[in-house]
C-alpha cells in the first residue's frame, strides 16, 4: 500500500510502498477514504513528542481518518465489513496517511450520516480535543465566560461551536479577515490578536482554552479570573502530567523546572492549570457525531490534498495559514461503486420500469453517477437520486416525520455523463402516458413523483421549498448526484 512516512525523526516525508497491516484482536482494518492533517503530525515528525511516545520506523504519519471497514479482527462486535467509520487513532499506533490503517474498535464510531468522508475525517482529533478540554476537564456550564485562542484554526472552529452549544459566552482570538467566520460559528466577541492584546478585552474568564503555548499561554493568566482554569494543548507538559503518564523521575523534574513560570502564574492568580494530550474515544466520537447530525456542529475544511501531495499538506498546516482543517483524500478505484441505495417502489409506472419485477430494487450508483440498465428494448441511465427525512408538518400531520421521500430521474436512451436540465418548451411523447416528463438533449427524462416511493435517508433534511443538491462525486469517491427542488408535497428531480 502507499503511505506517507518518515525514516527517522526530522527526515523528509516520502510516499512509500509498505505492507498492508493485518487486523489483530479487537482491530478494524480500515480502507482510508480521507485523513486530516494536524499540528501533532509535524510535531511527531520533528521528534517533539518522543519523550512521551516511542515510535518505530518507517513511521506512517496521520492521526485521524474516515473510511470503510475492510476487515475485522477477532473479538470485534460493533462493526462489520463495509461500515463507514471515523476515528482518532491510538497515540502509539498512528498511520492515517496511508491507503489502509488499523483502528482499535473502541476508538471508532460510525461516520456522521450528513458528512462525506472528507468532512468526517476533519473532526476526530480536533473534536475530541475540544470535548475533553471543555467538557471533561473544564466542565463548562451555561453562562460561563470562555476564551478560546486561535478560533479560526482546526481546534478553535470546533471549540467555538461546542462552547456555544454548552451555553457559554465565547470570546476568541483570530485575524480580522476571519472574524466573520468565527462569529458565524457562535463567537460573541472576536479579538484581532495582531492589533489588540487579548487580555485587555477578555477579562475575568472562567475558562481559557489555549492552543498556542508560549507567550500566549503566559498572558492567558491575565485573562482568567481567580479560581478559573487555563487548559492548554499547545504548551509544555508539566510535572503533574508527566507523573500521570508514568514518565521517568528525571523527566518529571525536568518538565517541572521548564514549566516553573506557568506554575508560578497559576499560583499567583489562584487558577487551575491543566495540560491536555487528548486520547482516542469512540464513545465520545459517537456523541460528537450526534451533534453533527443535529446540525449543532459543522466542519470547516480549508483545503484538500491527494495522497501523493500529502507532504505539501503537512507543510501547509505547519505554515499556520490554514483556516479550519486540511484533509488528505484518497481516490476510489475506477471500477468501485458508491454504497448501494435501496428503493422500495410503491407502484409500477408503465413499461419503463419493467426492470422492477420485485417490490424492492437494489440500485448501486457507480462513481460516474450514471447507471445503465437494459430491460428488453429499453435502456435506463439513472442518475443518483436523493433521499432525505420528510420535514415535519404542522398538526394534523398525515405523514410521519420519520417517513422518507425521494425522486428518481430515469433517462430513456443513451446514458450521458452530463445532461442539460429538461426543457418544457416542447412536448414529450411520454407526456401523454405519464405526466411530468420532459425532453432532454440526449434521450428523454422520466420524472417519477416522490410520493410514489420511499427510500433510505442519505442526506440531511432540507428546509421547506429549499433548492439543494446532494454530495457531488470527486476524487474522494463521493457519489455524484442530481439537484432537487424540495417541497412538502411533490418533490421532483431533474437531470443536471
Amino acid at each position: 500500500m502507499k503511505a506517507l512516512a518518515i525514516r527517522h525523526y526530522k527526515a523528509a516525508m516520502e510516499v512509500m510502498e509498505l505492507p498492508r497491516p493485518e487486523p489483530g484482536s479487537g482491530d478494524l482494518l480500515v480502507r482510508v477514504r480521507a485523513a486530516s492533517v494536524n499540528p501533532l503530525d509535524y510535531k511527531i515528525r520533528s521528534g517533539g513528542v518522543k519523550v512521551m511516545i516511542q515510535y518505530s520506523f518507517p513511521l506512517i504519519l496521520g492521526n485521524d481518518l474516515a473510511g470503510d471497514v475492510e476487515a475485522v479482527g477477532p473479538g470485534v462486535t460493533k462493526f462489520k465489513v463495509g461500515d463507514a467509520i471515523y476515528s482518532r487513532l491510538d497515540r502509539d499506533r498512528i498511520g492515517a496517511f496511508a491507503e489502509y490503517a488499523l483502528v482499535r474498535e473502541s476508538a471508532a464510531a460510525a461516520k456522521p450520516a450528513r458528512l462525506d468522508y472528507v468532512q468526517a475525517a476533519s473532526l476526530p482529533l480536533v473534536g475530541l480535543t475540544a470535548w475533553q478540554a471543555l467538557i471533561d476537564i473544564a466542565r463548562v456550564r451555561a453562562g460561563q465566560k470562555v476564551l478560546i485562542h486561535a478560533g479560526s484554526g482546526g481546534v478553535g472552529t470546533f471549540a467555538i461551536q461546542l462552547g456555544k452549544h454548552l451555553g457559554a459566552e465565547v470570546v476568541t482570538t483570530a485575524g480580522a479577515k476571519n472574524h466573520a467566520l468565527v462569529k458565524s460559528l457562535g463567537a460573541d466577541v472576536a479579538i484581532d490578536y495582531r492589533t489588540t492584546r487579548f487580555e485587555t478585552v477578555a477579562k475575568d474568564q472562567d475558562v481559557v482554552f489555549d492552543t498556542q503555548g508560549g507567550e500566549t499561554l503566559l498572558r492567558s493568566f491575565d485573562a482568567v479570573k481567580p479560581g478559573g482554569m487555563v487548559v492548554t494543548v499547545g504548551g509544555r507538559p508539566d510535572a503533574k502530567f508527566a507523573r500521570a503518564w508514568g514518565l521517568s523521575l528525571p523527566l518529571v523534574w525536568i518538565l517541572g523546572f521548564l514549566n516553573r513560570k506557568v506554575d508560578r502564574l497559576a499560583k499567583q492568580k489562584r487558577a487551575r492549570f491543566e495540560y491536555l494530550f487528548m486520547h482516542a474515544s469512540g464513545e465520545q466520537l459517537a456523541k460528537i457525531g450526534a451533534l453533527v447530525d443535529q446540525g449543532v456542529i459543522r466542519p470547516i475544511v480549508d483545503k484538500t490534498f491527494s495522497l501523493p501531495a500529502a507532504a505539501d499538506a503537512v507543510s501547509y498546516v505547519e505554515s499556520g495559514r490554514a483556516v479550519g482543517k486540511v484533509v488528505i483524500r484518497h481516490r476510489m478505484p475506477a471500477k468501485e461503486s458508491c454504497p448501494p441505495t435501496y428503493v422500495a417502489l410503491r407502484q409500477v409506472v408503465g413499461p419503463y420500469i419493467r426492470a422492477t419485477r420485485a417490490s424492492r430494487l437494489r440500485m448501486p450508483v457507480p462513481r460516474n453517477s450514471d447507471m445503465s440498465y437494459v430491460s428488453g428494448n429499453v435502456q435506463f441511465a439513472a442518475k443518483a437520486f436523493v433521499a432525505s427525512p420528510m420535514p415535519a408538518l404542522e398538526p394534523p400531520n398525515p405523514i410521519s416525520p420519520r417517513m422518507t421521500t425521494a425522486a428518481i430521474v430515469i433517462a430513456v436512451g443513451a446514458p450521458s455523463r452530463r445532461t442539460p436540465k429538461p426543457s418544457t418548451a416542447t412536448q414529450s411523447p411520454l407526456r401523454t402516458l405519464i405526466p411530468g416528463t420532459a425532453p432532454t438533449s440526449k434521450g428523454r427524462a422520466l420524472v417519477l413523483p416522490a410520493v410514489s416511493m420511499i427510500a433510505t435517508a442519505t442526506s440531511p433534511a432540507p428546509s421547506r421549498h429549499e433548492s439543494w443538491r446532494t454530495r457531488r462525486g470527486d476524487a474522494s469517491g463521493e457519489c455524484r448526484s442530481v439537484s432537487m427542488a424540495s417541497s412538502l408535497s411533490w418533490p421532483h428531480a431533474f437531470l443536471e
